[in-house]
């Protein structure tokens, strides 16, 4: 798994997508949020971007592109009901609906527009803002506000584990 601290969490802001994908997936028409987390965590796991502009079956490297792969892979996933402002992992915010229990300790998310994801630092998320084709950072207390004509929920949990080799980094633009 990739080292995650400020330092290189910073280095991402204000980056475009075109900036971080070396597979060429980088239309602002396309949501972002989950594909720019797994390039920086170098997670490829179910639908990547490799397979989006390539339109191969094989498993290549690439990153995960879809909220829901993401979530389906995160450990010790659980609602955050209080202001977490120490740890790491990923946050996701969607409505409370949204969220659903599948077993007794698995929970799932569902196939709804308004579902997004970031990385969580200590009290911080950085995330691809879609409507800014960026990589921003923001406290806690403004991600929730997300989808702002709608109650959000946040849920949290665990950096997953690498799943595949994954091309990362930023191109030298």
């Amino acid at each position: 798994m990739a080292i995650i601290n400020q330092f290189v969490l910073y280095s991402y802001n204000g980056k475009h997508i075109s900036d971080i994908c070396l597979n060429k997936f980088d239309g602002d028409t396309h949501n972002h949020c989950a594909h720019f987390v797994s390039h920086v965590l170098q997670i490829g796991h179910g639908k990547t971007c490799h397979r989006m502009v390539h339109k191969s079956h094989q498993v290549m490297a690439g990153g995960s592109i879809l909220v829901s792969d993401l979530f389906d892979i995160t450990p010790n996933i659980r609602e955050l009901i209080s202001s977490q402002k120490i740890g790491q992992g990923l946050i996701y915010v969607s409505a409370p609906g949204s969220f659903s229990q599948i077993g007794s300790n698995s929970y799932r998310i569902k196939t709804v527009r308004k579902r997004h994801v970031g990385i969580f630092l200590n009290g911080k998320v950085w995330h691809y803002k879609n409507s800014k084709n960026k990589v921003i950072s923001e406290p806690i207390f403004e991600f929730i506000r997300h989808y702002k004509k709608q109650v959000n929920a946040l849920w949290i949990g665990d950096l997953p584990i690498q799943s595949q080799p994954v091309q990362f980094g930023m191109c030298n633009k």
